[in-house]
């Protein structure tokens, strides 16, 4: 009769400990889903990064070709003229233009800046997860799972 109920206590030890493992690998799949979703917005935010390069690339270009207008300009205006000035018609054409330009521009660094603002919060989100997956991991294995099974989730593809 003792022998039966330290069985029946062993059973029921290994029992509860067979289910908080169940319970941390659940948390571990988890895990792995915000994980999933890091790699998400890690692919987001690099598609950011080529709308914000190929936005200041065109900035860029639209600069170039404001100076080849009021170059040309000037050029013109002392042809037709003998002027030294660029005619006031052609200077307030290119001074809205070069307003609307520097907009622009102000707009793509305020994005490329929020860009930048969002990556460093992903980032700190990832190393916050990767942490609490290392610390599961740990966990797991002290209490009593396949160690080679542990570091094979661990080393998974997230994409």
């Amino acid at each position: 009769r003792a022998e039966t109920t330290r069985r029946e206590k062993s059973e029921a030890a290994a029992e509860r400990h067979q289910k908080r493992l169940v319970a941390r690998l659940e948390k571990l799949a988890s895990s792995n889903a915000r994980e999933r979703e890091v790699g998400r917005l890690r692919r987001e935010n690099k598609e950011q990064r080529g709308v914000m390069r190929e936005m200041g690339e065109k900035l860029a270009a639209k600069e170039e070709e404001l100076a080849r207008e009021v170059a040309g300009g000037a050029r013109a205006a002392k042809r037709q003229r003998g002027e030294v000035e660029v005619s006031a018609e052609l200077g307030g054409h290119v001074t809205s233009r070069l307003v609307q330009v520097k907009q622009e521009k102000r707009e793509v660094q305020e994005d490329l800046e929020e860009t930048r603002e969002n990556l460093g919060y992903v980032v700190l989100a990832e190393n916050a997860r990767m942490t609490q997956v290392d610390d599961l991991a740990l966990l797991a294995i002290a209490s009593g799972a396949d160690s080679t099974a542990v570091r094979e989730i661990k080393s998974r593809r997230l994409y």
